[in-house]
């Protein structure tokens, strides 16, 4: 299931709707050799459309009813990039995003889906809400919980009255326990006019029952906060709008000379452009020249394989298949209530049986994506002396995934013990090498190396930037200049540059943002992507050092822990999109702006939180300080995600070797089974600083710093007397 053979050609994925959710599923079980598979999604959850409305009635969880994108791109061996799309040059075959460099690609693939449009509605964008995007109209319901389970009624107005309005209502009368007054506009002069006369009235009678009210031959003009008004003058009361009316495409798609004139992507029977052969486009962006078919996610479902077979074919230079879409087939309507309608052709019925059916099929479609199968990447060793196997045999029980990121490098102890035989009159141990250039001026120099651990490059060079300059920035310096030494993963000449050019564009965009310069660099072949940075910065005596704790202080952490964690749980295809996502967001934030804060309000010791957890690199305080420390457990601030992860017994590897100093712990809450206890010894990439401060100081610290963005800083704990007999110790 996974390619060793170097990428040749980039397949481009635009979307992560249904299509593309299965067309990655196609060549993840089925890889194509020498090709890289990249998926552009703006969020990293697609939902699937069939549980849309059991989703916002309450009947299915967020898990349930969306497919995990990350963790479906990595299972399929293919890169994922949360970002959204803006333009398309399909002459220099080049994809410009929102927020990070180009894009280029040899074929292309377009699966974004549609919104419904509001352009003919006046206010619609300020007093209106459209059911697509998903993610945003989930936020909208989840804002407005209170407002729309309200028992006096909420007033909803659900603008369009195809089935996708219909199913809505339900949803919606369901999710307000039968309080919300729901109404139905729709410009036609009946609703589901997609389906047949007996449906339509069995729809009809249903929403009738509930109190939906339907308001048929109303084209909606206008909205404001409080009312709507249909063509015709006629005003109605309105707490909330909801727009599902015809589909749209997206506006920066006109602009990318692949659209006909309603905007939608002109293809041909094969699923191409037809006037660029390199693109393929599916689902509702997609209009089949001379075709009137509905837009519907079952076509976006079927479209998969066909989609799949000729970008296959393509590549390899062989014919390719028509898509030939079904005139007619069984659609089924869920009611909200335990029951489902089922429409095929004129039949319509109703039944607690037809929404049983209805869970399975897409509970089945949902398997697809929930129940992936990941390899176990055990260490391997091949030692004949049995002595030899038995200690290897031990080592993969407790190390089961090397992990990358931070929790790639070797542990605190073995690394003391493998340097022990230098001179250490020659060495400085704080987070960077101090050099005198003349008088107090000063020359700061570390260097950090870490793997991939994702597999946007771009995103993996603005966090390999962030964490080499956080040791600059631990002891106060202000960023100079930086070297590059980049790993290129084996590939073609092509696919080399573009990896090449966006690592080195994201650490280059994050130099600038330090003011640092970029002074040259070496390049490596090698398996994986990986980036080692030497950072240089300059200041001014005094320093920022882990020497000058002072009893009494307080403990501040500016950032959350976890992310050795989610980065092995990652590995093992067991995090979570959305949490992986918070961790990122966590990791492109540097430490550049937290320092300019702490040092007014002068702290009296400092370090970043790296690869050798948070106890690791407290014990380096309190060992250069010759003081004690205790730490509030329940204060520790914490990703999303993390606990789940503990309590199904996931570390990073480096972990077991973090546990070095478990001697020098002691306290009531010294317990293995404490899930934040655990925490301690979790390697951070990219990760906060901890610094030491009066206790006058630090509420005032974590207020500033949170107010910049640093949002879960605070105290986790203090600073103790040492006691002499005992030594440095962290009590908890």
């Amino acid at each position: 299931m996974r390619s060793q053979t170097p990428p040749i050609k980039d397949l481009v994925l635009v979307g992560g709707g249904h299509s593309h959710a299965l067309l990655l599923r196609m060549f993840g079980m089925k890889p194509l050799l020498g090709l890289r598979i990249t998926l552009i999604s703006d969020s990293s959850h697609a939902p699937y459309s069939g549980m849309l409305p059991g989703l916002i009635a309450g009947h299915y969880s967020f898990d349930e009813a969306h497919i995990d994108l990350r963790r479906l791109c990595q299972w399929a061996n293919a890169r994922f990039i949360s970002d959204s799309v803006t333009a398309i040059n399909p002459k220099t075959q080049k994809l410009s995003l929102s927020s990070q460099s180009d894009i280029d690609f040899d074929i292309l693939s377009i699966n974004i889906g549609s919104t419904p449009t509001r352009s003919h509605i006046v206010g619609a964008e300020k007093f209106a809400i459209q059911v697509k995007p998903v993610s945003k109209f989930l936020g909208y319901l989840k804002e407005n919980q209170t407002s729309l389970k309200s028992r006096t009624g909420s007033k909803i107005s659900i603008i369009g009255g195809g089935t996708g309005g219909v199913e809505l209502a339900f949803a919606l009368k369901h999710l307000s326990q039968g309080n919300a007054k729901i109404s139905i506009f729709q410009s036609a002069p009946e609703i589901i006019p997609e389906q047949s006369p007996s449906v339509r009235s069995l729809v009809n009678r249903v929403l009738k029952r509930k109190g939906i009210n339907i308001t048929p031959n109303s084209k909606v003009i206008q909205v404001d906060a409080s009312q709507i008004e249909v063509e015709g003058g006629q005003v109605f009361e309105s707490d909330h709008n909801i727009l599902v009316t015809q589909a749209a495409p997206a506006p920066f798609l006109r602009t990318s000379g692949l659209t006909n004139h309603r905007g939608f992507i002109e293809i041909n029977s094969f699923l191409q452009s037809r006037k660029f052969p390199f693109i393929f486009a599916a689902g509702d962006v997609a209009e089949l020249s001379g075709s009137k078919q509905e837009k519907s996610g079952v076509y976006a479902v079927r479209q998969a394989k066909t989609l799949a077979r000729n970008i296959r074919s393509f590549l390899r230079q062989k014919p390719l298949s028509p898509f030939v879409p079904q005139k007619d087939f069984l659609r089924l309507i869920g009611t909200a209530d335990g029951k489902a309608i089922a429409s095929k052709s004129q039949f319509g019925c109703r039944s607690s049986l037809l929404w049983q059916l209805k869970q399975i099929i897409d509970k089945r479609f949902m398997a697809k994506f929930s129940k992936l199968r990941f390899p176990k990447q055990r260490v391997a060793f091949s030692l004949a002396n049995s002595q030899l196997e038995r200690a290897s045999r031990t080592l993969s029980t407790k190390v089961k995934f090397w992990c990358t990121g931070c929790g790639e490098k070797v542990g605190a102890r073995v690394l003391h013990e493998g340097l022990s035989g230098l001179n250490e009159s020659q060495m400085q141990f704080d987070d960077a090498s101090v050099v005198s250039i003349e008088n107090d001026k000063i020359l700061l120099q570390s260097i950090d190396h870490i793997s991939a651990f994702i597999s946007d490059e771009y995103s993996f060079g603005k966090i390999a930037v962030n964490h080499a300059f956080s040791d600059i920035f631990a002891m106060g310096a202000e960023a100079h200049s930086a070297l590059v030494s980049l790993h290129v993963p084996y590939s073609s000449e092509n696919v080399s540059k573009r990896i090449i050019e966006r690592t080195m564009q994201a650490i280059s965009t994050g130099l600038d943002g330090f003011g640092a310069t970029l002074l040259g660099g070496h390049t490596t072949r090698a398996e994986k992507l990986a980036a080692g940075i030497v950072a240089n910065g300059r200041s001014q005596l005094p320093l920022l050092t882990k020497a000058g704790a002072r009893a009494n202080d307080h403990l501040v952490l500016t950032r959350p822990l976890g992310s050795g964690i989610l980065i092995a749980a990652q590995m093992q295809g067991k995090a979570k999109g959305y949490d992986l996502d918070d961790m990122l967001a966590e990791m492109m934030k540097s430490n550049y702006e937290a320092v300019d804060i702490i040092q007014k309000y002068q702290v009296s010791a400092c370090s970043d939180v790296t690869g050798f957890g948070l106890i690791g690199h407290l014990i380096e305080i309190i060992s250069s300080s010759k003081v004690n420390a205790k730490l509030k457990l329940e204060s520790l601030p914490i990703l999303n995600g993390v606990f789940n992860l503990i309590e199904q017994k996931i570390e990073s590897s480096i972990a077991v070797e973090n546990r070095w100093c478990e001697s020098l712990i002691s306290g009531d809450s010294k317990d293995s089974d404490n899930l934040l206890y655990q925490l301690l010894f979790d390697p951070q990439t990219a990760g906060g600083l901890i610094v030491t401060i009066s206790p006058e100081k630090s509420a005032d610290l974590c207020r500033e710093l949170r107010d910049v963005g640093y949002s879960e800083a605070k105290v986790i704990g203090e600073i103790t007397e040492l006691t002499e007999e005992v030594g440095a110790r962290i009590f908890v």
